[in-house]
């Protein structure tokens, strides 16, 4: 699933509808990162940004724009990452996952 999206993102051909199909077999299981291999996409984007600015695009630039660090992981520490330590990434990554996908 983790390449499928990040190759269809960087050929210029993923969509909301798409994304969709490619996650059917996913809907109703327990799908998690722990097969993940961390690709990344020609614009340095993970599959979880991938699957936020793709499914939601205007939350996704509200979440990158004004971020809610969470405490201890804000920019001048050494735990920060731009998209794992904001929470509001979080908050809309699982929420598109479980509520619109209906993966957990």
């Amino acid at each position: 699933m983790e390449n499928t999206v990040v190759t269809l993102y960087d050929s210029g051909v993923l969509t909301s509808d798409l994304l969709n199909k490619i996650m059917e077999p996913y809907k109703g299981t327990d799908c998690d990162s722990c097969g993940s291999r961390d690709l990344k996409a020609q614009d340095g984007l993970g599959v979880e940004e991938i699957i936020c600015k793709t499914m939601k695009p205007e939350e996704y630039k509200e979440v990158i724009e004004n971020p809610k660090w969470y405490e201890g992981e804000e920019p001048e520490t050494e735990y920060h990452d731009k998209w794992n330590s904001n929470e509001k990434a979080y908050d809309l990554f699982s929420s598109i996952w479980r509520d619109t996908l209906g993966i957990w």
